[in-house]
């Protein structure tokens, strides 16, 4: 899936000015809510997508689904957020939630400090694979992440097709190194040795 990030980094650092926050710093996308629409987020009871922003009788709020886990939850504040500010397509949206978190700025000096993803996820409240994947897309590292139902490939690289990543994370490959996730053991990763994969 090809996302053109632009509109997305742009949308991000118009949803941090909005809220006034400083330039080194990543919020949750809760506390932007908060500060932006003057309300916190209201989770609801089987609400049906994730989270949802509504409006009524002029005040405007984002609900979000109260079953999710914390991670989900503010990923789907942040892509509601993008919503917000006028992102239309649902795909930048979600790339907009998981950018939030991981503000260009802050999360790339903390990734300098060479502290392992887990510890980066903690760190700004969300996955492993989003630090991956958002690690991928900033420095052109080319990492994939594979879970039993998707393969998320990033990184400045020619990855091969589906099944082939799908044998390497099972298997290996030359000049692939494979680990996996400390808090998400049923997800690997794969990192290539340079543009051509394999």
């Amino acid at each position: 899936m090809y996302v053109d990030t632009w509109d997305g980094e742009q949308a991000v650092e118009e949803i941090y000015r909005l809220a006034g926050a400083p330039d080194d710093e990543a919020w949750l996308p809760s506390r932007l809510a908060r500060v932006i629409l003057g309300r916190p987020v209201r989770p609801v009871a089987n609400l049906k997508p994730l989270a949802r922003l509504e409006e009524h009788e002029g005040v405007r709020e984002i609900v979000v689904r109260r079953t999710l886990p914390s991670p989900i939850a503010e990923w789907a504040v942040g892509h509601e957020l993008g919503h917000l500010v006028g992102i239309r397509s649902e795909r930048l949206a979600s790339f907009v939630g998981a950018a939030i978190l991981l503000r260009r700025g802050p999360f790339l000096r903390a990734l300098s400090e060479g502290e392992p993803w887990h510890v980066l996820a903690e760190r700004f409240g969300t996955t492993s694979t989003s630090v991956v994947l958002r690690s991928a897309e900033l420095t052109g590292r080319p990492l994939a992440v594979v879970t039993p139902a998707h393969v998320y490939a990033r990184g400045e690289a020619r990855w091969p097709d589906e099944q082939t990543i799908r044998r390497w994370a099972r298997h290996g490959a030359p000049g692939v190194r494979r680990a996996v996730l400390r808090d998400e053991p049923k997800r690997v990763v794969l990192e290539g040795d340079d543009e051509d994969v394999g």
